[in-house]
């Protein structure tokens, strides 16, 4: 049986149309925004963080969601969690998928019951063979992950820090790898970052906030202006120079 988190990155490419996920959500009402706005994915943070929620909060707003007929996909984010921890919120929360987002090795995939979407951070030194490396280990195994996050690399930092992602070597990636690309994304600029890199989709979570909160405004200004962008669907895979 084909998973939802496949089925949805199947149904956008085959639509043209890239994947949104909005992340680090807290509050029913920022969740019920994005699933209205038609975000695919919603991110909740269970790890060290300012944005930091518990499995009970997500349960209780994706019980919540489902009463109102919405049905997103849950991603819980874990940074250098045993699988054993991430198995047990994946139960207690209600996640459909898992993000891995600290120093974790291929293998963690093995352990963990849900499909799982690989963030990675890059320095700039990292040259072409180094990225390809990194996702070939990650996607070219028996198990792989459903995709790979691309988000910059900010010392002391395993995500949501507001940096645009080095959009080149994203593009580099994304013609052969499926790529959610993150970092310093907002309303104003996702549209000429799927234009340019052209990923199978988008993740935000700072670019939606104002004074450190989400905003439902500008997370459905970002649905919006993301699907309105061309996404990596429209080309086929390796065809596009850099």
């Amino acid at each position: 049986m084909v998973n939802r988190i496949e089925s949805v990155l199947r149904r956008d490419q085959r639509r043209r149309q890239p994947v949104v996920k909005i992340c680090g959500l807290k509050e029913l009402s920022h969740a019920r925004a994005a699933a209205e706005a038609g975000a695919d994915m919603i991110g909740f943070v269970l790890a060290a963080s300012r944005r930091r929620t518990t499995f009970s909060a997500v349960r209780a707003i994706r019980d919540a969601l489902r009463i109102e007929g919405l049905a997103p996909i849950f991603v819980g984010v874990f940074v250098n969690a045993s699988s054993d921890e991430i198995n047990y919120m994946v139960v207690e929360a209600g996640l459909d998928a898992v993000q891995l987002s600290g120093d974790e090795m291929p293998n963690a995939i093995d352990d963990i019951h849900v499909p799982v979407i690989k963030a990675m951070r890059p320095t700039v030194s990292s040259g072409e063979s180094e990225l390809v490396r990194t996702a070939d280990a990650w996607l070219n195994r028996a198990r792989p992950a459903a995709a790979l996050l691309f988000d910059a690399h900010v010392p002391g930092s395993y995500g949501g820090a507001g940096v645009l992602a080095d959009w080149d070597a994203a593009r580099l990636l994304s013609q052969k790898y499926p790529v959610l690309l993150a970092g310093g994304l907002e309303p104003a600029n996702v549209g000429d970052a799927i234009g340019f890199v052209q990923p199978l989709g988008v993740d935000v979570s700072s670019g939606v906030e104002i004074a450190g909160a989400k905003h439902p405004g500008l997370i459905a200004a970002f649905v919006a202006a993301a699907r309105a962008g061309e996404s990596a669907a429209s080309y086929p895979r390796g065809a596009r120079s850099v």
